[in-house]
């Protein structure tokens, strides 16, 4: 999930109205608003500390 986002994650789950949906969406929204959103704010459940991506010459 730290690799599409939590945000994405988020958005799936929050829709579906099941408990262990919500439950798990209420969970995601926690890291959410810490704005640990995975690998494009480099950290989500994991910490990315040096993303290949923003290493020079990169693309």
């Amino acid at each position: 999930m730290d690799t599409v986002g939590l945000d994405t994650a988020w958005h799936i789950t929050s829709n579906h109205p099941d408990k262990k949906s919500q439950a798990f969406a209420a969970l995601l929204k926690s890291y959410i608003d810490e704005g640990k959103l995975g690998v494009k704010t480099g950290e989500g459940f994991y910490t990315y500390p040096n993303p290949r991506f923003k290493e020079e010459g990169f693309v």
